[in-house]
């Protein structure tokens, strides 16, 4: 394929505008383990919750955030809180987080990485990072370049179940 720069702006293939950061920022993407358990898991049920329940929810996982790094102190209000519910036949919309943070918490209780299910960062269009899906894994990603959640392949037992929302400067 054959690109070129020119000032801001960028020739472009049909289909890649989605996944252009005019920025062109390099993705950053943090994840922590073990601060959801599987116990943590097994008494939530996102996919019977309605907006109020994800919204505390998602609180909860902010506070634990908070005492895991002190840098999500300064954040106090959750945004946009929603579920991700996916199979083999989902297609994800990419997503980023603007001036902010996007959490995303795999909620799913018993995933086996076989299956699917990580998450990608881009540059430049192109996949730059890709993370496994891990039950009760916190993902933070900051700032403009584009995030996916991998649809889960024909081999998953179970649907992928991510808990998501933002955070604001």
């Amino acid at each position: 394929m054959n690109e070129s720069i020119k000032g801001n702006k960028r020739n472009r293939e049909p289909g890649q505008n989605t996944l252009w950061d005019e920025t062109r920022a390099e993705p950053y993407l943090e994840f922590y383990d073990n601060v959801i358990t599987q116990m943590d898991l097994e008494a939530f049920d996102i996919k019977t919750m309605e907006t109020r329940d994800l919204a505390e929810l998602c609180e909860n996982v902010l506070e634990n955030l908070k005492e895991t790094d002190i840098k999500y102190r300064n954040y106090s209000k959750v945004h946009f809180p929603m579920k991700i519910i996916m199979n083999y036949e989902s297609y994800p919309d990419p997503f980023h987080a603007g001036d902010g943070l996007v959490v995303s918490v795999m909620m799913s209780k018993h995933w086996n990485k076989t299956w699917g299910g990580e998450i990608i960062t881009y540059h430049d269009t192109e996949p730059e990072d890709i993370v496994s899906a891990f039950p009760g894994r916190i993902y933070v990603s900051h700032g403009t370049p584009w995030v996916r959640i991998q649809q889960p392949n024909i081999k998953a037992e179970i649907e992928l179940e991510f808990l998501q929302f933002r955070l604001a400067n």
